[in-house]
């Protein structure tokens, strides 16, 4: 059968398997197939003005203000990745041709932008990356765009710029996924977001990257007033708000810290988060990520991995060890973090950090003396994990990446070559590495290392 025989509902349920080349490529065979797939392929629309691309970037935003392109019909989710060149001269010679090049762009983009904008329609997905070289009114431009439309997620990227855009004018009724990078100035006003968040009944994931010193308190305190329990969360500041936050209610899937150590604050926390936020979420964790630069209680140890072991739902982690101590603690830390991968049933990716000691925070250290230590930490790490061996009933299908083990290479449990317990080896694909660096395919569905 045809598929322009099909009905709309069906040809388009299937076209959500294919990918977008080959969604393109069936729209041309027929009028009835291309009606049925525009809303696929015309669903993602990126903005882009670019110095060589000035002429055709601004006729493509002309075609948006005046309807005549699909995107103004079908576009859902938005990427504006830039509309302001960076204009340079070599040479004197080249200034008023420049000048003359910046004015075009100017006046272009004032014409077009906002009617290009405000011609979409049923826009649910916004990614914004934000330039200092951008003008003041181009912020304001988009944020009108961005009150007219009911979105769903509204993820900002604020680059060089020193301030947040008017992000309390947008609804966020609707709104279930945002994230914020605020700009990484002294005292930026985050108000904004806070206005944002105080109106964000239906938010499930927050990303937020800000300044180590920037007090996010009062957005904790809008999230726990307003019941608002997000499933996954990712943030560079940790405060004991916070803290009272996640511990308030429970569902919390995801949760990323990276940089968790960067302020005296967070690292005072850390036993607290352990014992008191994570063993309350244990039951719905499903990826934690912690990433801890130094060393402190934010990295695995005695003191965290009977919570850990605990998280049964748990199929991501990345979590560090401190390389500073003697070898026989790393090595014993290292046993008690793999001897926990079998219990974790659900567990299918480790990712394992290391840290440096205290006494390189502030510093900017390079060179040899750097070198030197990174080459210690790879022979400590590898000792310990040549050292392991696991001697349970039942080993792991997780996939283990350590900072010792090249790129594009992961660490597999395996059976010893004296059948005596299970030991990690290296893998690259489905291809195990070998001690002569000789490679050996071994069978996704058999966890043996027999040649083949």
């Amino acid at each position: 059968m045809a598929l322009s025989l099909l009905s709309v509902e069906l040809v388009q349920e299937i076209a959500e398997h294919l990918k977008l080349p080959a969604q393109a490529a069936l729209r041309t065979t027929c009028s009835t197939l291309c009606a049925a797939l525009d809303p696929f392929v015309f669903s993602t629309l990126t903005i882009y003005v670019g110095r060589g691309t000035l002429k055709r970037d601004l006729s493509r935003l002309r075609a948006l203000a005046a309807g005549s392109t699909p995107y103004s019909q079908h576009a859902r989710n938005l990427y504006i990745q830039e509309v302001t060149p960076f204009f340079w001269s070599s040479g004197s010679e080249n200034d008023s041709e420049m000048e003359e090049e910046k004015e075009s762009w100017r006046t272009g983009l004032q014409e077009v932008l906002g009617p290009a904008l405000n011609g979409l329609n049923g826009v649910q997905t916004v990614r914004w990356a934000g330039s200092s070289l951008d003008p003041e009114w181009v912020a304001d431009v988009v944020v009108d765009a961005l009150t007219k439309w009911q979105l769903r997620e509204l993820v900002y990227e604020s680059g060089m710029t020193e301030t947040l855009p008017e992000l309390d004018r947008i609804s966020g009724a609707a709104l279930r996924r945002l994230s914020v990078s605020i700009p990484s100035k002294p005292d930026v006003d985050a108000r904004p977001l806070v206005t944002l968040l105080r109106n964000t009944p239906k938010l499930v994931s927050l990303s937020l990257s800000a300044p180590t010193d920037l007090d996010l308190d009062v957005l904790w305190r809008v999230l726990q007033t307003n019941s608002v329990h997000l499933v996954e969360l990712s943030v560079t500041v940790v405060s004991l708000t916070l803290c009272d936050y996640l511990a308030s209610y429970t569902g919390l899937e995801r949760l990323v810290l990276p940089s968790v150590d960067a302020s005296a604050v967070s690292r005072q926390l850390a036993g607290m988060f352990f014992e008191r936020v994570l063993r309350h979420q244990s039951a719905s964790i499903v990826e934690l990520r912690l990433s801890p630069h130094y060393t402190s209680a934010w990295s695995f140890g005695t003191h965290n991995v009977d919570v850990l072991s605990s998280l049964a739902k748990l199929e991501t982690l990345e979590i560090a060890v401190d390389p500073e101590y003697d070898d026989g603690r790393l090595t014993k830390n290292i046993t008690l973090l793999l001897d926990m991968v079998p219990q974790l049933r659900a567990l299918r990716t480790l990712d394992i950090e290391t840290t440096m000691d205290e006494c390189y925070r502030g510093q900017f250290i390079c060179g040899n003396g750097m070198m030197g230590h990174y080459k210690a930490v790879e022979r400590r790490m590898r000792a310990a994990f040549g050292r392991y061996r696991y001697r349970g009933g039942k080993n792991s299908s997780a996939e283990v990446h350590a900072t010792h083990v090249p790129h594009g290479r992961s660490l597999r449990m395996v059976e010893a070559d004296d059948a005596d317990g299970w030991v990690y080896a290296q893998f690259e694909g489905t291809w195990r590495v070998l001690q002569d660096r000789e490679r050996c395919e071994v069978d996704s569905d058999d966890d043996s290392d027999d040649d083949y």
